[in-house]
């Protein structure tokens, strides 16, 4: 439903115009045939749609409490230890942008089309939960046409309720 309404609103109420959508890397990744990505990839082929991801090595976020209930909070990770995408990230920089769709080296092609795991959260967040259960295995290239790396985050202000 989420890709319908995109295409309705690009197609329909303004067709020929560039837009930007901002969703979490879940709903805009190709990983799946479920995801909003996937199916807004056959609506927009080839060059029409870049999918940026979002990937980051510690901070941090605001999320909904796991267990609920609870009004979001912030909540924090540290950088997760070994090699896995942020490993190599983490030696590049704070910030930057990796257009996957053009990679050179045949060794940087295969790592980044092989699973490696990345930070998955997304609106709700448990300490009380396994870390391991945020990490999410995927072939960045496969998901993703680029990454936008940040190495440290910070939590967004949580306004009250009105």
């Amino acid at each position: 439903m989420m890709a319908e309404n995109v295409d309705r609103l690009a197609n329909i109420r303004h067709p020929g115009e560039k837009f930007v959508l901002w969703a979490h890397n879940y709903h805009v990744g190709r990983s799946t045939v479920y995801t909003m990505g996937s199916a807004l990839r056959k609506v927009f082929p080839g060059q029409e749609m870049v999918i940026f991801g979002f990937a980051f090595d510690h901070g941090s976020f605001t999320a909904r409490p796991w267990p609920p209930p609870g009004p979001p909070m912030s909540h924090t990770v540290t950088p997760w230890p070994g090699g896995e995408y942020d490993g190599l990230f983490r030696t590049a920089g704070p910030r930057f942008i990796i257009d996957l769709r053009r990679i050179d080296s045949t060794e940087a092609l295969a790592f980044f089309q092989s699973n490696h795991s990345i930070w998955g959260i997304g609106a709700v967040f448990g300490s009380v939960v396994e870390p391991t259960n945020y990490r999410e295995r995927t072939a960045l290239r496969n998901t993703y046409d680029a990454i936008i790396w940040i190495e440290e985050t910070t939590a967004s202000k949580v306004l009250p309720f009105v």
